[in-house]
């Protein structure tokens, strides 16, 4: 714990000091990181003025285990998770969608340290709001899992790493330290084939929100990707999208489709090309693909919302959107695709998410195979 000042010695006598036998050591401890108001401990010493000076240094040292004073501006941790998300941004490292991702993880962290001094946050800190996260003390007032915590100190841990230590900010990195919850995510399985048909069977291109389910499961597009897409990306004449090399970058690159997304995006922009000249709405290369009659577009937490809302209905129960990307991913992990064309057509940045996809499929191959053995 550290001591802030060199402390200060008080007496408990209504003596002169030369005769005060009775003296309250006091030493300023670091700031509670949740209020962001300094902690203090006393200890009562008795003996002359001058050896209780000495007692103070002595009680210091006692109570006081790490010394860090960094270099440069002392900023809240609040402070730098907004300056480092603003960086990121500026400098075009991250899309929209990692930027409310960062924001959401480092918020549950300023929840319980978000007005320590960066510079001085320690790694029982760190823990204790894990702890607490876990346990419901979060700004959603829920128990955040095992794998949403992870991703919050390890979002946490690369802001040190990229940023704060090579800008001063902090002198060392009190994430590294930490021991990470356990990864408690559950696997996530794929669509069956009577799921994906009975799926698209209730979701004919005839409502925006259907077409984003069908350019989930038949495109692999992430949310973002499906709320972002404009009519002047999709080129149906030779099945092509453009969409985002990488998920945080911004350059677009072509991707091709298949023919029966693309029967479908055709029948879509035509009916809703119709619904929106009735409300005297122009349909332009500007226009969202998944635009409503109105021009309208969907954001993300309305379609997570609509998505929850119906699943169930479509056979769907428990099944995350997301879910409907990696069934396309194992679909093409199915057809042997090669996982370096998964990895082009996913956008992935690291192939080890796409070869994950193609060896768990492949090993299921081999497994179904093995069975006829007896």
């Amino acid at each position: 714990m550290k001591v802030v000042g060199s402390g200060s010695v008080r007496p408990m006598e209504d003596k002169p000091r030369g005769k005060c036998r009775k003296w309250q050591l006091r030493a300023r401890t670091g700031l509670n990181p949740r209020t962001g108001k300094y902690g203090e401990k006393t200890r009562i010493f008795y003996g002359t003025y001058r050896q209780s000076l000495a007692a103070l240094n002595d009680f210091i040292e006692e109570i006081e285990n790490l010394k860090s004073s960094a270099p440069g501006r002392k900023l809240t941790f609040q402070q730098l998770s907004d300056e480092w998300i603003a960086h990121r941004l500026a400098m075009g490292q991250i899309s929209h969608g990692t930027e409310l991702k960062n924001r959401t993880s480092l918020r549950a962290l300023c929840w319980h340290i978000g007005q320590a001094k960066a510079s001085k946050i320690e790694p029982y800190m760190i823990t204790d709001a894990i702890k607490a996260l876990m346990s419901g003390d979060s700004p959603s007032g829920r128990k955040l899992s095992g794998s949403t915590v992870r991703t919050v100190i390890i979002t946490a841990n690369y802001m040190y790493k990229s940023y704060a230590i090579p800008n001063a900010l902090a002198e060392y990195n009190p994430f590294e330290q930490v021991e990470l919850p356990k990864d408690d995510t559950k696997e996530r399985k794929p669509l069956t084939d009577e799921q994906q048909a009975q799926l698209m069977q209730m979701c004919p291109p005839t409502d925006h929100h259907y077409v984003a389910v069908a350019l989930a499961l038949y495109g692999g597009l992430r949310r973002g990707e499906i709320i972002s897409l404009l009519w002047g990306d999709v080129d149906l004449l030779d099945g092509i999208i453009m969409l985002p090399n990488t998920k945080g970058g911004r350059d677009l690159i072509p991707i091709p489709i298949s023919h029966k997304l693309t029967s479908y995006l055709l029948e879509w922009k035509e009916r809703q090309q119709r619904r929106m000249y009735g409300f005297e709405v122009t349909q332009t290369d500007k226009t969202h693909v998944c635009a409503n009659e109105l021009g309208d577009i969907l954001s993300g937490s309305t379609l997570g919302h609509w998505w929850s809302d119906h699943r169930d209905r479509f056979g769907c129960q428990d099944v995350h959107l997301h879910d409907l990307r990696h069934t396309f991913a194992t679909n093409l992990a199915r057809k042997n695709v090669h996982p370096k064309a998964i990895q082009g057509l996913l956008r992935h940045k690291d192939e080890k998410l796409s070869l994950r996809v193609y060896t768990h499929v492949n090993t299921e191959q081999m497994r179904d195979a093995v069975s006829f053995l007896g």
